[in-house]
């Protein structure tokens, strides 16, 4: 695939994080249950994504001399995302008012390195295939909204003007198109360092599913809708996964 096209791509996602921002700036409040579900089932396809494609063409590129880089690879993705969220103390919020963030620029520069590490991701993936690209593509457009929604919400909260905030929520959407042109000329170095950019993707994938995404969905609105949304992201990303395997 042409890197114009994945660059395409990636600007969905970036639109995805930009409609998110927009959403604070606009006044107006999904209801609880509707991003409850939004966000579980973002959960579940990232959940899916990870462990059915990227994990996957990522043993399939290191086998089977480095193989055992994959859940090294995987485990730095993970502790990485650890240590960026627990340095800024964030979380990618569906609420439009939000309770407790951090201030200053580190929660601004933690959702900036998350979008910069999802464009690398993309480029990965379509590197890898264009199964493996469109699927991960898939979860980078549903789980940038929330992401776009906690980047308007933590600025507003420290008391950021309309300007700034849309400015912002735009730097971090648009870093994912950034961070796919410089995957795009990096992972062409070696199958080698392509297959460990896809684990270290899969672990951050890993981690914003199980540590932010469905706890956040769960603390919002318990509901049985939640879980049936987190099963069906799951499930539908498992079904292109095998309708479409190589």
């Amino acid at each position: 695939m042409s890197p114009f096209l994945v660059l395409s791509f990636s600007l969905i996602a970036a639109l995805s994080t930009l409609l998110g921002g927009i959403l604070p700036l606009l006044k107006k409040e999904f209801s609880k249950l509707y991003l409850s579900i939004l966000v579980a089932m973002s959960a579940g396809i990232l959940l899916a994504a990870s462990f059915h494609e990227v994990i996957g063409e990522s043993f399939r590129l290191l086998f089977p001399r480095n193989s055992n880089l994959v859940p090294i690879g995987v485990g730095i993705g993970f502790l990485l995302f650890y240590l960026i969220e627990k340095a800024v103390i964030i979380h990618a919020c569906p609420e439009v008012e939000c309770e407790i963030h951090p201030t200053g620029w580190l929660a601004f520069s933690g959702l900036s390195f998350h979008s910069l590490i999802d464009g690398i991701a993309l480029s990965a993936g379509f590197s890898a295939s264009t199964e493996t690209g469109l699927i991960i593509l898939l979860a980078l457009a549903i789980h940038e909204f929330p992401e776009g929604l906690s980047t308007a919400s933590v600025m507003l909260c420290n008391g950021y003007n309309r300007k700034i905030v849309l400015q912002g929520t735009a730097i971090v959407g648009f870093l994912t198109p950034i961070g796919t042109l410089i995957g795009l000329f990096f992972v062409k170095i070696s199958p080698q360092i392509l297959g460990l950019t896809l684990a270290i993707s899969a672990g951050t994938f890993i981690y914003i599913a199980t540590s932010d995404l469905l706890p956040e969905a769960h603390q919002r609105f318990r509901s049985y809708w939640v879980i049936a949304s987190t099963i069906f992201g799951y499930l539908s990303v498992l079904l292109i996964s095998l309708l479409f395997s190589h």
